[in-house]
């Protein structure tokens, strides 16, 4: 068999730079990510201020109806500090009575 020519014959692993194939890619993809989340948020954001409707939304009479329970419930607590004590003593005044009556009847 005779030799003719020479060749040379290069070869290179597949796997030769596929780390910085995946690391680019991957960064890339968070990049879009990132985007697309930020932009999601401030939709997100946006719709909820809209759906609230600032003064005029349906939350605000929701916020009016809040406060005129918890002033009502305010002044039910006050008006029970001043009643409970006037109930109870009438209370015990007629417990003590109906105790006198008994005791003159026996």
């Amino acid at each position: 068999m005779a030799i003719v020519g020479e060749a040379q014959v290069v070869v290179r692993a597949i796997t030769d730079g596929f780390k910085k194939d995946v690391e680019d890619s991957l960064q890339s993809v968070q990049g879009s990510v990132r985007k697309i989340g930020e932009k999601t948020g401030k939709d997100f954001s946006a719709s909820v201020s809209k759906g609230m409707g600032g003064t005029k939304g349906p939350f605000a009479r929701l916020e009016k109806e809040a406060d005129a329970a918890r002033r009502k419930f305010n002044s039910l607590i006050k008006a029970g500090y001043a009643l409970g004590p006037a109930i109870a003593g009438a209370v015990s005044a007629i417990g003590d009575l109906a105790f006198g009556l008994f005791a003159v009847a026996i």
